[in-house]
């Protein structure tokens, strides 16, 4: 098994015994009718066919205490989605009968999602003996949060759905649902990276792929794309452009999440802001930046500058799974935190809307970490920067990062 995937130990199992469905009471009630009538009467056929209607009872009786015996079930996830991405749900059910086959089963799940529960409910019509059925359902995810799975419902009322059989499994399992991705459009916080440089003392790393460094005479192994024609005609041999790149650049992406309780407009402007920072923060990781992240509330959180794919994620749950705040100030929260000497760099401040205490956040992130630009959904500099609009990014799930759920017979087979 791979590393990254989670296998959640055998979930308890709890079965029910048999129960009438709710027309069934009145075919039970049929049946004493017709038998107390076929015995007063001493009627041939109505002796018959209260015959027949107990033994459809004790048919059904039969066929629905072994409907859920011998199954094993698989609940399959994604570790994490998108907003507005499909959350692809699988489920595999296995029969483990030797004879018999399975009909009429229904299978519900417990989900609960960021807007509240939201049940799944499977229908598979017949599953022969020893095989194993997959069904794929289709969630969407509109809002970033979690979706929580917690109890598999099993049940079957075959053949006559007079008798039903249940068993429920606890299975706790959770996807990840991370902000959407937009676009960037301008990537301000890099016009600053020669200046930063300069200013922290920073060296520049050679032959990288960035920004002119110089000229230099041509040598073996170097590309021929780089060769200056112009100047290797004046001097009267190759010379090449030697390109290079900032050897280290971070960026703080700082979110203040405080907004008042009940107002959907800046509900909506905070979650467009959190958005945002996860679209610049994947950006900036991808053109190899260190992005540092902090958001306020209780607690606060503080992540040091970091990258690669795996803190990329990182960034992108924790994003996911921050509530807003309607009390603690991030002023606050930054007036706890010691700033060493290495988290200097640029810093970029989100938020749901602009106020005071924005403006007193800036001006200690400006002493303390460095250039600091504001970002408030609906301002010039937020849409110059970020489009939620055009084609977005979506983090594929790998087959490794699949979470599976499984729990033990539900009975012997039979």
């Amino acid at each position: 098994m791979s590393p990254s995937r989670r296998r959640p130990s055998a979930g308890r199992r709890r079965s029910s015994g048999l129960r009438l469905s709710g027309g069934a009471w009145l075919f039970v009630l049929a049946t004493l009718l017709i038998g107390l009538v076929a015995i007063d009467t001493d009627a041939n056929l109505l002796l018959i066919l209260f015959g027949i209607c107990v033994g459809a009872l004790l048919l059904s009786a039969a066929a629905a205490w072994l409907g859920v015996r011998g199954l094993e079930v698989a609940r399959i996830v994604p570790d994490g989605v998108m907003a507005g991405q499909a959350c692809d749900i699988r489920y595999q059910i296995t029969s483990r009968r030797r004879w018999l086959r399975l009909h009429s089963l229904r299978l519900g799940d417990e989900v609960i999602g960021p807007g509240g529960p939201a049940p799944i409910e499977v229908f598979v019509p017949c599953l022969p003996a020893g095989r194993t059925a997959t069904v794929s359902v289709t969630r969407a995810c509109p809002r970033r949060g979690r979706l929580a799975f917690e109890a598999i419902h099993l049940s079957t009322a075959f053949p006559f759905g007079l008798l039903r059989r249940s068993a429920t499994v606890i299975i706790p399992q959770s996807t990840v649902i991370y902000p959407s991705l937009g676009t960037v459009r301008e990537r301000r916080w890099q016009a600053r990276r020669w200046t930063e440089a300069a200013a922290d003392g920073r060296a520049l790393a050679r032959r990288g792929d960035d920004e002119f460094y110089g000229l230099r005479e041509y040598r073996a192994g170097d590309n021929p794309r780089r060769i200056h024609w112009r100047r290797s005609a004046r001097a009267g041999q190759l010379i090449v452009r030697e390109m290079a790149q900032l050897g280290t650049h971070q960026i703080w992406c700082v979110l203040d999440s405080r907004i008042p309780a009940g107002d959907a407009e800046l509900d909506g402007r905070l979650e467009e802001a959190i958005s945002c920072v996860a679209t610049v923060a994947c950006d900036a990781i991808e053109s190899n930046v260190n992005v540092g992240l902090i958001c306020g509330g209780e607690p606060p959180l503080v992540l040091p500058p970091g990258g690669g794919r795996d803190y990329r994620l990182r960034v992108l749950r924790e994003l996911a799974l921050r509530p807003a705040n309607h009390d603690v100030r991030l002023l606050d929260c930054l007036r706890r935190i010691k700033w060493p000497t290495r988290w200097r760099g640029t810093c970029l401040v989100f938020a749901g809307r602009a106020n005071d205490d924005l403006a007193d956040v800036c001006r200690m992130l400006a002493g303390a970490v460095g250039a600091v630009t504001t970002y408030v959904p609906g301002a010039p500099a937020f849409d110059a920067i970020y489009s939620s609009r055009g084609p977005r990014r979506w983090i594929a799930p790998r087959d490794d990062s699949m979470d599976r759920g499984e729990f033990a017979l539900l009975g012997a087979p039979t």
